[in-house]
């Protein structure tokens, strides 16, 4: 059985509204994952939301995290669940902070994001 590694540098970026940049890892119909990033610190908000269940897990750093109307503090090793077609977001970082999020189903709209750099 032969599989593929993507490696850390070998992911293509895109940058979101509020400065995040994002790296799709793995998209398929079943699942996707996405690398995230933020280098800032500071407010930010680019509440959203999406049908698709959503699993957070911060890596590093720390930061203000909001669903709905419940804000409530990350940091690295924590992990949170978001329903689907909850408004959601990170809205402030207090340092360089790194994470992955996990969808289900996958994010046909995000498929286009799965490339190399």
């Amino acid at each position: 059985m032969s599989f593929e590694i993507i490696h850390k540098g070998e992911m293509k970026s895109v940058v979101m509204p509020d400065g995040a940049l994002r790296s799709i890892v793995a998209c398929d119909r079943d699942v996707t994952l996405a690398y995230m990033r933020s280098e800032r610190s500071g407010d930010v908000d680019s509440t959203h939301s999406h049908p698709h269940r959503q699993v957070v897990y911060v890596m590093q750093g720390a930061g203000r995290f909001k669903i709905g109307d419940d804000v409530q503090e990350l940091k690295a090793g924590d992990c949170v669940s978001i329903p689907s077609n909850a408004p959601h977001c990170f809205v402030r970082f207090f340092e360089h902070t790194e994470w992955l999020e996990f969808f289900a189903p996958g994010r046909e709209d995000l498929a286009h994001e799965f490339t190399r750099a």
